[in-house]
Formats: C-alpha cells, structure tokens, sequence
C-alpha cells in the first residue's frame, strides 16, 4: 500500500516511478479489487490500485508468476524495491519448488501420519484429491499457513514437482517483508518455513539447505544460507527439546553426529 489517493492517470504515474516502466506498460483497464474502485494491469498480470478511501492510498496485487516476470526482466532489485517502498503489506507468500525429486509427496505424507514431524502448529493434516496429496499446517484464519502440495498435479502438468507454500497475512506478512528485505528471498523462505514445520526426509532436508529464490536447486546453495539457518532455526528446535527433557544430552547427541559426518581434517 502506497500512501496517498491517486486518479488514473496518476496511477500510471506512480506504477512508471515505481517500476521504472513506460506508461504503455500497464496495459488493461481492469477492475479494483478489495475496495479500490480503479485499477490498470500489465501483461505480467501485475495489478496497480486507487479510487478507495484516503486511508488505503494505492494498492499492488503480484502474484507469483507476476513477480518472477519482475524479476526475470529487472532482476531481484525491482522486488526488493517494490517491497521497501510498500507503506504495508498485506499478505505475502514465500515458496520452495522441488522438482525431479522422485514424487516424494506419499513419503511425506506418511511421516505426518505417523507424527514424525516437529512444528507447533495446532493443526496438521494430510487430505487426498484429484489432483493429488496436499499437507496443510495451521489454520487459514490465522497469520501464517502453510500447504505442502503436489504443484504438477494441481497445475495438470504431470511434472515431478512439489510446492512449499507460506501463506502471511497482516503483521505476518510486514515481518517477512522486512526479514526478505534484510536477509533475501531464500534465507527468509527457508528460515520461515523451517519455523513452522519440519519433516526429517532427505528431500525436504535438501529443499530447505539448497533453496534459492524460490527454487530447489542444491548446485546452488551458499554457505551463509545454511549457516543462518544452522543458527537461527535450528536453536529453537533444540532449546525446545531441552526444555521438554531437563537435560542438554540433545547437544551432546548433537556434536558426536556432527563429527560422524565430518569426512576431512578440520583445522584447529
């Protein structure tokens, strides 16, 4: 939301200034949305809004594939500036794809009906459908909820490909705004995801390590990704057992693993 009521004309103005894109580019009149009585669309599907009351100044709508044309056009620096520039956010998804990954949905789906999972949300559930296994976490109403979901079934393309998906409203969505803005689009997904639920399962192991903009690609990790997880997601986990058990044995437990997995000489 961008302070200040603007006609069409100005809008276009403002989505120029903001996007660094000629006039032209927001194509199609289309209809305001969520109380906004005017509102232009660029192809990319990109949807700027105003005409609602003076408090709601203007409104951006990007969905996903709307964000990725941003940036597979301007680079990740046009999202970055959109979202600094926003007054509020009001929901904000942050997403893992995995794709060739062996369909690993039906493994994940068994460790949640077994319980095998660690997140303290009230609700997990797996549910089946047409279009194929889909794991929600949370609540819809609540602040974050998340889904696990077969994305080549739901899209109909049949491809190996699974989608983690973050769903932040309201204070939610500000708070991942500024932890994109401060940490960068995977750090934030992986970090964030990881808070709310985890599944011990080499592929969602590998998705949250490996997972940059958006996709998993392990080629592609860096290592200031998996050191910030290492330290600021996994504590809570293990503060947590600590907690429950009245022991630290976990940190012992922790560190002979750790040097099981060591495989060169570390220097001292």
């Amino acid at each position: 939301m961008w302070e200040g009521k603007r006609n069409s004309n100005q809008l276009q103005r403002h989505a120029r200034e903001l996007l660094d894109k000629p006039m032209d580019w927001f194509t199609t009149p289309t209809k305001g949305r969520f109380g906004y009585t005017e509102a232009v669309m660029a192809d990319s599907g990109l949807i700027f809004q105003s005409g609602g009351l003076e408090v709601m100044g203007t409104g951006l709508i990007a969905s996903g594939q709307a964000l990725s044309e941003i940036v597979r056009e301007s680079g990740e620096e046009m999202l970055m500036r959109i979202l600094s520039s926003a007054k509020k956010v009001s929901r904000l998804d942050l997403a893992i794809d995995i794709h060739d990954a062996g369909r690993p949905m039906p493994q994940l789906e068994a460790l949640v009906q077994r319980d095998e999972y660690v997140s303290f949300a009230r609700n997990v559930q797996t549910m089946r459908s047409k279009t194929g296994i889909t794991i929600y976490v949370g609540s819809r109403q609540s602040p974050r909820f998340l889904r696990i979901y077969d994305k080549g079934g739901e899209s109909g393309t049949g491809l190996d490909h699974v989608r983690i998906e973050l769903e932040c409203k309201e204070d939610a969505a500000n708070r991942a705004r500024n932890a994109v803005l401060a940490y960068g689009i995977g750090t934030t997904a992986m970090s964030w995801i990881s808070d709310f639920i985890r599944l011990d399962h080499p592929v969602w192991n590998d998705a949250m390590l490996g997972a940059l903009d958006g996709v998993y690609e392990p080629s592609q990790r860096k290592i200031t990704d998996t050191r910030h997880w290492l330290t600021h997601t996994i504590p809570k986990s293990i503060a947590k057992v600590m907690e429950l058990e009245g022991t630290a044995e976990i940190l012992t437990d922790i560190i002979d693993a750790t040097y099981a997995n060591i495989h060169q000489p570390l220097d001292n």
